[in-house]
């Protein structure tokens, strides 16, 4: 990126306002993983990549979650099954023959994860701006910097400070 028409003082600042901010950029990768106990386990192991208890995915680049959609679900079966074992040993005779016969619906859009990834990194940038922006508002208040231009110590926004610095940004390069 290039700053046409600034002089070395202005590009100093500009770089410092950036620095101050903080890069946030949107999620380039994520990868999922999850774990399931196994019936004679007493603890999850997360070294065992085995994928008879442990599944792997991707929400970007590509979507790729079916086998952890798959371990969801089987590990929603294994708590289902634990249920109707539970209620057998509280009372042997209670009939459990619907949740034994339910079946797990799981509907999941991965997209609205995605979505929410993005939206979270949005929001972050938004934030980090907001702070950086009240954090330079009440640094020119407290040196009297904008006194002239609209500022009471009791107020000041970004409609009454001076007009910013122009630039052309070239963004070919």
């Amino acid at each position: 990126m290039e700053f046409h028409g600034l002089g070395l003082q202005e590009y100093e600042v500009i770089e410092e306002v950036l620095g101050e901010m903080g890069q946030v950029s949107k999620p380039s990768t994520v990868e999922v993983f999850i774990w399931v106990w196994g019936d004679d386990e007493t603890t999850i192991d997360l070294d065992n990549e085995d994928t008879e208890h442990m599944a792997h995915g991707t929400l970007l680049l590509d979507i790729n979650m079916d086998t952890i959609k798959s371990m969801l679900k089987w590990g929603l079966e294994k708590i289902r099954d634990s249920l109707v074992e539970f209620s057998k040993r509280f009372d042997p005779n209670t009939d459990c023959t619907k949740l034994k016969e339910a079946i797990i619906m799981l509907p999941i859009r991965w997209k609205d994860f995605v979505i929410a990834l993005n939206n979270g990194a949005d929001v972050t940038a938004w934030k980090r701006y907001k702070a950086w922006h009240e954090k330079i508002i009440k640094a020119r208040v407290l040196s009297g910097l904008s006194s002239s231009h609209g500022c009471s110590k009791h107020k000041c926004t970004s409609a009454s400070l001076p007009p910013p610095l122009k630039c052309a940004f070239n963004s070919n390069k």
